[in-house]
């Protein structure tokens, strides 16, 4: 007879987990997010991995796959004791995250006893926040977002490295990109607001640059987490640049490296502002939502980010 050991084992281990506060870390791809990540695993009680893609692709998969199994059962006249109840479903998909966070927590190093908090990084997990606050009514989420012009700059670089651009020109590429991914992920976000309340903060990319150890700060207390000076000096060496690229500052280019540059407003050495202003003209709303001029002026957060375009001193 097979053993039970495996399932008795992972009940153990998810366990501890299931009590421990969760967040979630969300936003367009190349806002930031996984400096933000960086970040808070530069704290000594929080673990944040990714990207565990659960609730953007497995959630789907596990409810067509629910659906078609109380469709069938409800065909064949069984009771409805037999079927899965939506609090189940809940269930069965917080069990599937539980074991990817108890992974996350076994990469990591740390101590398990220490952690106190533990979460995932997955940029488009903006769409589905109602359902990950439903299978986590506890959870705190964290949305990263940044000036739609240097997020299509960004993912310009990223994506032709990969050859997934498909012949598309750089302008193609920026309409495409402002008017899909950005302008759903910010807005999904943005409509999560009203349910979430104060269990969703947003974060810019921008003021990140402008003022590291005040926006850390910021998260951290958002998060009810260890915040003195020390730990929070910690988690900002944590997310640095130049721990990150291998030793490059800020500004200096590598376009063949993940973190490429670190720049704010690098859009302006990629196209003009009249263009710009196009691209943007139907996200206009949302970038002003967030403090950005869609007109075509730079999103100056300070003047230390204004002198990294072109990679200036």
């Amino acid at each position: 007879m097979p053993s039970i050991s495996p399932y008795v084992d992972t009940f153990a281990t998810i366990a501890p987990l299931d009590r421990l506060p969760k967040v979630f870390v969300v936003g367009c791809a190349k806002s930031g997010t996984t400096w933000v990540r960086n970040i808070l695993n530069g704290h000594p009680a929080i673990v944040v991995d990714g990207e565990g893609g659960f609730g953007w692709r497995l959630l789907p998969e596990l409810a067509a796959a629910v659906r078609r199994f109380n469709q069938h059962q409800a065909q064949h006249a069984h009771p409805q004791h037999t079927m899965v109840s939506d609090d189940e479903f809940k269930t069965l998909f917080r069990f599937a995250v539980l074991q990817r966070l108890a992974a996350y927590l076994d990469r990591s190093g740390k101590d398990p006893a220490a952690v106190r908090l533990i979460g995932d990084k997955t940029p488009q997990h903006t769409v589905v926040l109602a359902q990950l606050a439903a299978a986590f009514p506890e959870a705190k989420f964290v949305h990263v977002v940044r000036d739609p012009r240097d997020v299509v700059t960004s993912a310009w670089f990223h994506f032709e490295q990969g050859g997934r651009e498909g012949g598309k020109t750089f302008e193609q590429h920026a309409e495409a990109f402002v008017n899909g991914p950005w302008k759903v992920g910010v807005g999904a976000a943005l409509a999560a607001e009203r349910a979430l309340g104060s269990k969703l903060l947003h974060m810019r990319y921008e003021s990140l640059h402008d003022d590291a150890t005040g926006e850390v700060l910021r998260l951290l207390t958002f998060l009810d987490m260890q915040a003195d000076d020390a730990t929070v000096q910690r988690c900002v060496d944590a997310g640095s640049f130049e721990r990150a690229s291998g030793g490059r500052r800020q500004g200096e280019e590598d376009t063949a490296h993940f973190y490429r540059k670190g720049a704010c407003n690098d859009w302006l050495n990629h196209m003009d502002a009249d263009t710009a202003a196009r691209i943007c003209r139907d996200v206009a709303p949302l970038m002003e939502r967030f403090g950005y001029d869609p007109s075509g002026s730079p999103a100056i957060a300070s003047e230390r980010c204004s002198t990294l375009v072109s990679g200036e001193p």
